[in-house]
């Protein structure tokens, strides 16, 4: 880990010593706290006790200060990993959206760390929305706005400046369901290509119906195979938001039950249109270690 990398992270402990978030001690960017802190058992429980789909299982684990802390890195840590790319990519300007802000993490740590920006947490949760009012007053924010909302009661209105999705694309629409429509073929590049030349998502939509014209999208999301990614960033420069992948990268959070990282897309985009061709996509994807290739 380089020293500006290590410089990034101890900032972002800071913040979470300010609000009362478990720290974790890393070693490298692949720490092993996941493995540290539970046993297989417990690991494949809190791995399958979260359905995507169902928002009580979130008000459960957001129901009070600790149940969020307990559940916090499970939850938390390919966010916290992502957060070093976000500050070095220097997009954060103006006004922010955070799409599916959960209890709030992502959001009140860009409020706090630019202070100049306004950002707007959006989220369904009604206890996410609760630890996440906390979390900004323990922090001393008042750059920050907290609408309890779906994404079909959020008017688009073409107003920020940034658009953050940490781990949301594939709780909503049809994304959701690539993994089990493609199985094995989700590494297909018969299918990458047709997603990337081709599909329709609502959710990419919605994301560009928020952004202005010189706005970027920073996305985190747990879309692991090559046709899943396909069809999101498809998606996107289908509704006219253009995928930069020379500043997108991979974090690798924890070790998966097959033994290797799990590897998920950070995407970073705009409104300037890119050369996004599959060639440039697969090289792109096979330039990043594989999990199995994390030490």
């Amino acid at each position: 880990m380089s020293l500006t990398e290590r410089t990034l992270k101890f900032e972002i402990f800071d913040f979470m010593e300010l609000v009362d978030l478990p720290l974790k001690d890393y070693e490298d960017d692949h720490n092993d706290w996941f493995e540290n802190e539970f046993g297989e058992e417990e690991r494949y429980a809190l791995g399958e006790m979260v359905d995507y789909q169902d928002p009580t299982q979130y008000e459960l684990i957001w129901q009070t200060h600790e149940s969020m802390r307990r559940f916090f890195w499970p939850l938390s840590a390919s966010t916290l990993l992502s957060l070093p790319h976000l500050i070095e990519r220097d997009i954060v300007r103006g006004n922010v959206i955070d799409i599916g802000s959960g209890m709030g993490f992502a959001a009140c740590f860009m409020a706090w760390k630019w202070r100049d920006c306004h950002v707007t947490a959006v989220e369904l949760s009604t206890n996410g929305n609760i630890r996440a009012r906390e979390m900004a007053k323990r922090a001393g924010l008042h750059n920050i706005t907290f609408v309890e909302s779906s994404l079909q009661q959020f008017p688009p209105n073409h107003e920020f400046d940034l658009v953050t999705s940490f781990l949301t694309a594939h709780e909503v629409g049809s994304l959701n369901k690539l993994h089990e429509i493609y199985g094995h073929e989700s590494h297909s590049d018969e299918f990458a290509r047709i997603n990337l030349e081709k599909y329709q998502s609502d959710y990419a939509q919605f994301v560009s119906d928020l952004l202005n014209d010189q706005g970027s999208i920073f996305s985190l999301e747990r879309l692991g195979g090559m046709a899943e990614q396909c069809a999101w960033i498809g998606g996107l420069r289908n509704s006219g938001v253009f995928i930069d992948l020379e500043q997108s990268t991979f974090v690798y959070p924890y070790t998966a039950s097959w033994g290797g990282r799990e590897r998920l897309p950070v995407f970073v985009g705009s409104r300037q249109e890119t050369d996004l061709s599959m060639g440039n996509f697969e090289n792109w994807y096979n330039q990043h270690p594989f999990g199995k290739d994390v030490e």
